[in-house]
């Protein structure tokens, strides 16, 4: 998934630069033209390209050269490598390595020397020890043994198959100086062919060896779910080449391969499947390069093409007689770029008629970097190879990019910057057709959509180009100046009109839009893909479907729909795999196609007009016959006129333009002028109508003719005259009437009007419900339920609409689940239907405010003025269940409790009776309240609390007469609390208030029972500020207790009053205590003295029962501590 590593370019631009400025033609002397042996002299040579000139004259010259070192033991350094080379020399130009005639080289110098400079710079390279005459020349033995064979980078059938670049001149002079470099160049090879046959085993024992480049996605949308490895790339549209099939793998045809073995190194191109056949030597280690430049698009960082290599030694080809296949396998950002681009090069010339004549030029690296710091970033067309670029109006885009180059730190290499000048670089960069900055991350790079997007854009480029060079020149300044911001841009008209066409290339050849969001599409590295027979691509943007009126994405989404529509076929697209870019490519039918609308409501068929592919190259002829901007008019002019060429009527060009026009009407489309004035429109159609209405009903209407001017409606009761009325046009129209009688027919006709003729009438018939009735709810709490009542009316059958509000929320907060944000809180709702009044909703949640509305049913089940709404509030379980393992969260229900005693009280308020503690939990802090009427149960189980409320005063203890505050940590606020079946430890400490008494029990007001209950309390921390403490306390209310042990301390740090048992009572009140163990102190510390320790400790002013039976009473098990009164 990562990109190819970059290696080290051949020569640093310190060791380029150093040469370079070095070089003077004046100080060289003539090289010798004949070597020892009497053939051509040969030398290694250093020649600097410098511009597009100097590579295609060093091809028509024929010499050999190559951009990598030639002799094997100068790229030992890369051995093992796999990457990216990409010469950019010192910034200005890099050296190719090159075997030059000694004759060839003094033609070359005497021109130069007379004014006529053909290369900047020619020297001679050392090469390795053992190849080279005394003279320099290099031997011809040692080459031939060490595998050379005299091979141009451009031969004669190659350099014919590749035309020169548009605006490449060569002068007369210059070219006649090609022409002898040309012909040296040949008798050199033609030596070398003989002195071949002159040695043994020059060129024996070659096998054939077919090289097959095999690309790979780097877009994830066209992968299949969880590759092991990259996919193969494969076409999405049927191609000629492929039998007229998608989905057979894309080739990457007519690319230059190099494949070196030893000193050798031939190129040869690839076929259109994507192959070549070479002859190596049997068992030879060989290495392969990939050139980024063919027929569609040549990629570059400055000169030269960036070349993805394989310098893995040990790549041995088989030892057999037959033919062997080497696969070239390859998932690079660079290929995909090169890959898409020749994919839409063959599109335009199978389907669109049209043959690009040059290649696009492609910038990336560090040149493209600087232009994507004007936008984002992003992959833009300046179509600047066509010499546009280099009018004055660019004068100030120039200085601009000028100003970013300077301000921006230099790669190491690039030193040339500062001696040339940054305007230089500027210009250089204005030479290229496409940008592609940030090259390898998850970007435009490496998607399938976004270089056919932009080749889309050069291709426009070109066919203007190629019908009018002027108009081109003079339209694209408007575009290059209006997307980038220089000069006075005259609008985003023209942008939104090229982005249009590129993006309907695009869908054609990669199933991939940019612009606009249509349904049923993934979003993959700057595109959107789709099926190609999709409803997303044959969207027609209209009503609420556009974005804002007049916005930028309104109109692009218009006009490239616009174009879909007027080349799209009838028949819909059926895929057999899944996944949005699996389906481009796996099409089962013989073209791309796309389906009608049929979204709901249900429109009309598609629309007639499907315009052959190849008038694609009609349309930008007619758009140069009469216009040259790129504006809305001026392309629907054209197309216009395309579709009339090809015979559609007026009528028919109308009923598709109105598809992409915001009223639906034809003439409201700029450039349209269509004769279409009283022609018979269609009927409307009815997309919405009233059902068993009450008294008033509403009809909604969509216009399909396009030629309306307006509509008539006919509306009255059935049997009497309706009445007329006519209705202003709009794409969506309505009527509405009101005040109706109950129970009667009515009809309604509409129909469309343009001018003095008319549609047929589209109808509609409804009858309204009877007398309206109501009803109101009579709500009755249940536990988790309400009981709902309701009168009996007249009506066939009822609904019962409930809905639950809880939770606060917001845009930033919304509601969870199907709930809904209703002022505030999040409401949830229910509809259950019901027979005859009386229905009981179970399942609620206790203690939420649920709102109850009735709806009266009649008819085919209209409803009849839904009842007020009555409000109620399910009450809680019975028992609420508190656990360790539960959660706050829980209803509290057996299986779902809570986890604190809190939040048992809370949800025990709505009604419970009972909190049940299941099992043993930690510290719960208090102190606790339990409502009126709750009881207390553990089964068993141990709690422990901390924490006190005030819950009046009392004594100490018998002997002590002051009066203190006390405190409970567990009380009730009703008359009784009883608790059961618990063992509890109150836990207090030296935070707890000071010179008052704790009591873990209390009946403050009403009656405590405590029915087989353990009771204590344990001290900690250091001596705590407490004079008293009790494990329970009647304070003011009756006190029982059976069954149960209860302790007034268990263990103690500090001294205080201390019993098991307090009596603090009013008159009248009692203590019962039976089949029970009161202890003072459990655990006595004989250093403490304590003023009283007491099994129970009176302090009573009035009259008061105490019964104890079958009890135990003790002060402390263990005997009584001196100094203390018990």
């Amino acid at each position: 998934d990562d990109p190819l590593p970059m290696l080290d370019q051949p020569m640093s631009g310190e060791e380029t630069n150093a040469l370079r400025m070095g070089f003077d033609w004046a100080a060289t002397e003539p090289w010798p033209e004949v070597d020892p042996d009497g053939r051509p002299a040969l030398f290694y040579a250093l020649i600097l390209v410098a511009s597009e000139d100097d590579r295609r004259n060093l091809d028509l010259a024929e010499i050999h050269h190559w951009s990598l070192p030639l002799f094997p033991e100068e790229r030992a350094r890369w051995d093992g490598q796999v990457g990216v080379v990409a010469p950019v020399g010192d910034g200005y130009g890099a050296f190719e390595f090159a075997i030059l005639p000694g004759a060839a080289f003094n033609v070359l110098r005497e021109a130069a020397l007379e004014g006529e400079v053909v290369f900047e710079v020619i020297t001679r390279r050392e090469p390795p020890p053992g190849y080279t005459h005394p003279d320099g020349s290099l031997r011809y033995d040692a080459l031939l043994r060490g595998g050379f064979r005299y091979d141009p980078h451009v031969g004669i059938e190659a350099g014919r198959s590749q035309p020169p670049a548009i605006g490449f001149r060569v002068e007369p002079f210059i070219g006649e100086i090609i022409a002898l470099v040309l012909a040296l160049d040949r008798d050199a090879r033609d030596a070398v062919e003989d002195a071949a046959g002159d040695i043994d085993h020059a060129f024996r024992d070659l096998v054939p060896v077919r090289l097959r480049v095999d690309v790979r996605n780097t877009d994830p949308a066209f992968n299949p779910p969880s590759p092991a490895a990259p996919f193969a790339m494969r076409r999405a549209w049927p191609s000629a080449l492929d039998g007229f099939r998608r989905g057979f793998q894309l080739p990457l045809e007519h690319v230059q391969l190099v494949y070196g073995v030893g000193l050798g190194h031939h190129r040869v191109w690839s076929d259109v499947r994507g192959e070549a056949t070479v002859e190596i030597g049997r068992d030879a280690d060989y290495l392969v390069c990939l050139r980024m430049e063919n027929h569609a698009a040549f990629i570059s960082e400055l000169w030269e093409s960036v070349q993805v290599c394989d310098f893995n030694s040990g790549r041995v080809v088989v030892n057999v007689p037959a033919e062997t296949t080497v696969s070239v396998t390859v998932a690079d950002w660079r290929v995909n770029i090169l890959a898409q681009m020749t994919d839409a090069w063959r599109y335009a010339r199978e389907r669109l008629g049209h043959t690009p004549r040059r290649p696009a030029r492609v910038l990336v690296g560090f040149l493209a970097d600087i232009f994507g710091s004007f936008n984002g970033n992003r992959a833009f067309a300046l179509c600047g190879g066509f010499g546009t670029l280099q009018a004055l109006e660019f004068e100030a885009l120039i200085a601009g990019v000028s100003g970013v180059i300077a301000a921006t730190p230099l790669p190491p290499d690039w030193i040339a910057v500062a001696q040339i000048g940054v305007q230089v670089f500027a210009r250089t960069a204005l030479g290229f057709d496409i940008m592609f900055p940030g090259g390898g991350g998850v970007n435009a790079t490496i998607s399938r959509g976004v270089p056919t997007h932009e080749y889309g854009h050069f291709l426009t480029c070109e066919m203007a180009h190629a019908i009018d060079s002027w108009k081109l020149s003079e339209s694209w300044i408007d575009v290059v100046n209006t997307s980038l911001g220089t000069g006075q841009a005259p609008g985003v008209e023209n942008l939104y009109v090229i982005e249009a066409i590129a993006d309907y290339f695009a869908s054609q050849v990669v199933g991939g839009v940019n612009y606009f969001d249509p349904p049923n599409s993934t979003f993959a590295t700057s595109l959107e893909y789709c099926e190609p027979g999709a409803l997303c691509m044959d969207e027609n943007f209209g009503g609420p479907a556009l974005p804002a009126a007049g916005s930028f994405r309104n109109q692009l989404a218009a006009m490239s729909t616009l174009l879909f529509d007027v080349f799209d076929g009838r028949a819909g697209f059926v895929s057999d795999t899944a996944g949005p870019g699996a389906a481009c490519e796996a099409g089962v039918n013989a073209s791309l196609e796309f389906a009608p609308d049929v979204t709901p409501p249900p429109g009309p068929p598609d629309e007639s007009i499907a315009l052959p592919s190849q008038a694609f190259f009609e349309v930008f002829q007619n758009w140069a016959a009469a216009s040259n901007t790129w504006n809305h008019r001026n392309i629907v002019r054209a197309l216009v006129r395309t579709m009339r060429d090809h015979g559609y009527s007026d009528i028919q060009i109308c009923q598709v333009l109105a598809l992409h026009s915001d009223t639906g009407r034809c003439e409201d489309v700029p450039g349209g002028d269509l004769e279409v004035a009283d022609f018979p429109p269609a009927r409307p159609l009815i997309t919405a109508s009233p059902v068993r209405p009450v008294d008033a009903v509403r009809w909604d209407w969509r216009d399909v003719s396009v030629t309306a001017t307006g509509f008539e409606v006919d509306f009255g009761a059935e049997g009497e005259a309706p009445a007329r009325s006519a209705v202003a046009y709009a794409r969506e129209a309505s009527f509405e009437a009101d005040a109706l009688s109950p129970n009667t027919t009515y009809r309604f006709q509409v129909r469309t009007v343009n001018g003095e003729v008319a549609s047929g009438w589209a109808t509609d018939r409804v009858t309204t419900l009877p007398e309206r009735v109501s009803v109101a709810p009579t709500l009755t709490p249940l536990r988790g339920g309400l009981d709902v009542d309701w009168d009996a009316v007249a009506a066939d059958r009822y609904e019962v609409e409930w809905s639950k509000r809880s939770g606060a929320c917001d845009d930033a907060d919304p509601c969870a689940g199907d709930a809904r944000c209703v002022r505030g809180l999040c409401e949830t709702t229910r509809r259950l239907p019901a027979p005859g009044p009386g229905l009981t909703l179970e399942g609620l949640e206790a203690g939420v405010d649920h709102t109850v509305r009735i709806i009266a049913l009649n008819g085919d089940g209209d409803a009849v003025d839904p009842s007020p709404p009555a409000v109620g509030v399910p009450l809680a379980p019975e028992v609420i269940f508190v656990s360790g393992a539960g959660d706050d969260a829980q209803s509290g229900e057996e299986g779902a409790p809570v986890r604190t005693l809190a939040t048992a009280i809370e949800r025990a308020r709505d009604g419970a009776q009972i909190i049940r503690i299941v099992g043993d939990i930690g510290m719960q802090q208090g102190p606790f309240v339990l409502p009126e009427g709750v009881a207390l149960d553990g089964a068993g189980a141990t709690l422990q609390v901390r924490g006190y409320a005030p819950t009046g005063t009392c004594r100490g203890a018998g002997f002590n007469p002051t009066r203190r505050p006390t405190f409970a940590a567990i009380q009730s606020e009703g008359e009784t609390l009883r608790v059961s079946n618990l063992s509890v430890a109150f836990l207090t400490y030296d935070t707890d208030p000071a010179d008052a008494c704790l009591v873990g029990f209390s009946s403050t007001d009403g009656s405590l029972v405590l029915d087989n209950v353990f009771v204590t309390h344990t001290e900690y921390g250091a001596a705590g500020g407490a004079r008293c403490r009790a494990a329970a306390q009647a304070t003011g209310g009756d006190l029982e207790i059976r069954g149960s042990t209860l302790a007034g301390v268990y263990s103690l740090v500090g001294a205080a009053n201390l019993r098991a048992v307090g009596v603090c009572m009013a008159d009248g009140r009692s203590v019962t205590v039976t089949d029970s163990r009161l202890v003072g102190y459990e655990q006595p510390n004989f250093n403490a003295p304590f003023p009283a320790v007491a099994a129970v400790g009176l302090d009573v002013n009035a009259v008061t029962t105490v019964r104890i039976s079958r009890a135990d009473l003790l002060a402390s098990p263990q005997g009584t501590a001196s100094g203390g009164e018990h």
